[in-house]
């Protein structure tokens, strides 16, 4: 059964990580990023959704960044660059946040199926090129993934993460 997709913040368990999205606030990868910077700080991040184009590291003078497997994968993340986040207007909208990254990445963006709640995510396995992210996130075992698109979602290994992330879309919905 599809999650409401309203202003509230929805949540749930997608295999051992916890996640929550929110359908109702205008925010980006970036913002949240910005926002979760303290849990995020030491690990390392891989772009796996470009849709306004590549994240080219060398194109957009990131210094420290490389490229695997056509996919940008920062340096160990410190507040600097945290606070500086890489952003385009239409794309770089999903990030896998890792302890270690593995030589070859080969992920698949979920938030590019953009009509679909995570919570709905098992049902791409049946398309020829729908990504199975519970498999993904068993094999990447990334503490952190966060995704914009139609909504904003957060999927972590830890369950205060996520709740840190429902508290920031509590605030904003209040100021609006």
């Amino acid at each position: 059964m599809a999650p409401e997709r309203g202003e509230a913040t929805v949540r749930g368990i997608i295999g051992a990580c916890h996640w929550a999205e929110n359908w109702g606030l205008d925010l980006t990868a970036g913002q949240v990023v910005a926002e979760l910077r303290s849990h995020l700080a030491g690990l390392r991040a891989i772009c796996t959704s470009w849709d306004s184009g590549i994240l080219d590291t060398g194109a957009f003078s990131l210094p420290g960044w490389e490229m695997r497997a056509g996919h940008a994968v920062s340096p160990v993340l410190d507040a600097a660059l945290l606070e500086s986040w890489p952003a385009s207007p239409c794309g770089w909208d999903e990030w896998y946040f890792l302890r270690a990254v593995p030589p070859e990445p080969r992920i698949a963006a979920f938030c590019n199926y953009g009509g679909l709640s995570v919570g709905e995510a098992a049902e791409l396995k049946g398309l020829p090129s729908g990504p199975d992210l519970q498999e993904q996130l068993v094999r990447y075992l990334p503490e952190v993934v966060i995704g914009d698109g139609q909504r904003v979602f957060v999927i972590a290994q830890e369950e205060r993460i996520v709740s840190e992330f429902a508290e920031f879309c509590g605030r904003r919905r209040t100021k609006r």
